[in-house]
């Protein structure tokens, strides 16, 4: 069973504290840590927070080339959501756009407990390398 170190980042921007505990490996080749909620009212930042939350549901090196269509701007990041719906809801779930204290504090109550009580995430699914 793996056993990790849940991660809430309020204030997240695009992820840039979640993308340092992310990366983070023992000296096993262990992930310790997991992002399991994080906060940003920004627009703009929430985007790239959602998608970088997305692009973390694949093991390392085998995102979907279809991920690098999207960053080629050959499909829409809707299109590419659709193409993973599990991955993309859990991205949603992990990555809120909500500004705190405008959200009533019951809501931000829930989150947190979902978040900590975390038991139906997905594992990160690998793929083949893609050519």
């Amino acid at each position: 069973m793996n056993h990790f170190i849940l991660i809430i980042d309020l204030f997240a921007g695009p992820g840039g504290f979640g993308e340092g505990f992310s990366a983070h490996k023992t000296k096993e080749n262990r992930l310790p840590f997991r992002i399991s909620l994080s906060v940003e009212k920004d627009c703009h930042a929430h985007q790239t927070l959602r998608l970088r939350t997305f692009f973390r549901k694949f093991s390392t090196g085998n995102a979907p080339r279809e991920y690098y269509y999207f960053l080629k701007g050959q499909i829409s990041q809707e299109e590419l959501f659709e193409l993973f719906p599990e991955e993309s809801a859990q991205a949603e779930r992990e990555a809120w756009h909500a500004e705190l204290g405008e959200v009533s504090s019951e809501e931000v109550d829930k989150r947190i407990t979902a978040a900590l009580n975390d038991g139906d995430v997905l594992e990160v699914r690998h793929y083949p390398p893609r050519i």
